[in-house]
């Protein structure tokens, strides 16, 4: 019973402190203006539930019984971490007023909020909705009165970013279900503009830099992929779409490389399949220029130093299908 008292007494005066603690901390932080990304990250987001404390060893269901105040105890610090999750929210809308109030700008919160110059980090991190939601707030009471403010978020990402950047990271973050539909909500906004600005596929393929990726690995490389869906967006129906892909590609690229690392492509099933149509234009072409089976055997100079499951034998077989 004694025991029983001391933890009584220490629970109690343990809750008490962390009330009064808690209270003058929220009184301090909605008072506050937050104007760095230091005091941001602490006084809104770094938002930790208290943790029971607990004896040195395990309370047994008798001692518990005896613990009077204990389920009460625990019942305030239940209701502690839920008040604090709640200011933390209100926390956000005063900071969002308090940004417009002092005159504020889409750019000026983003480089406040951006934690590093990796558009992927920001992407996935709690800021973005933070900063979607000042934009919004932003357009609906300075845009409003003045059209030539409006803001929007791609052109926010693309200005801080480049389109490089936003339109690869976009392309790797489609692969991550947390953002999967973000990403092609704001990459398909980004294609749009590309192609409303008069921008082609081979615009979009110096743009993304798909000439300086490696062939080996060129089609699981997110340039690659970026630049197939943006021409998968203007030229779907185009029956000599492989076949324009395939003459862009080699502006770039050696024949050879270029048709192994096809035919390894196709052999895995997270390969676009447009990668799968590029041969045949490839074999096309190869017999418009009088290349005979022999002498493609030559220039394939099968090398498994480069490649280790070298492809030459299997190219080979199927052009001789196509040559006859």
């Amino acid at each position: 019973m004694q025991f029983g008292s001391i933890y009584h007494a220490v629970l109690v005066c343990t809750a008490a402190l962390v009330i009064v603690t808690n209270a003058s901390f929220t009184n301090v932080q909605a008072q506050s203006v937050l104007l760095s990304p230091i005091t941001l990250g602490e006084a809104t987001f770094d938002v930790r539930p208290n943790r029971l404390l607990r004896a040195d060893k395990p309370v047994s269901k008798d001692e518990e019984r005896e613990i009077a105040g204990l389920s009460k105890i625990q019942k305030w610090l239940t209701q502690i971490t839920h008040f604090k999750v709640t200011k933390s929210e209100n926390n956000d809308n005063k900071q969002l007023r308090d940004w417009l109030q002092a005159g504020q700008t889409p750019d000026d919160i983003l480089n406040l909020l951006k934690v590093d110059d990796e558009f992927e980090t920001f992407l996935k991190g709690p800021h973005f909705n933070l900063l979607n939601n000042f934009v919004t707030k932003y357009n609906n009471h300075v845009a409003i009165k003045d059209p030539e403010k409006e803001v929007a978020m791609l052109g926010l990402f693309v200005k801080t970013y480049g389109d490089e950047a936003v339109a690869k990271t976009l392309e790797v973050a489609k692969g991550d279900p947390s953002v999967e539909q973000l990403a092609m909500r704001i990459q398909g906004d980004l294609f749009a503009g590309w192609a409303g600005n008069g921008l082609a596929t081979r615009d979009v393929y110096n743009v993304l830099k798909v000439k300086d990726e490696g062939v080996k690995n060129l089609f699981a490389t997110p340039a690659f992929n970026a630049w197939v869906n943006f021409d998968d967006m203007v030229n779907h129906y185009s029956p000599e779409r492989a076949e324009n892909m395939l003459n862009q590609l080699l502006t770039t690229f050696d024949e050879i490389p270029l048709a192994k690392a096809i035919e390894l492509a196709n052999k895995d099933e997270a390969t676009n399949a447009i990668v799968a149509k590029l041969q045949q234009p490839l074999f096309e072409k190869w017999i418009r220029d009088g290349q005979t089976p022999e002498t493609l055997r030559k220039r394939l100079k099968f090398d498994r130093y480069i490649w280790e499951a070298d492809p030459s034998v299997v190219i080979l077989r199927e052009y001789r299908k196509l040559y006859g």
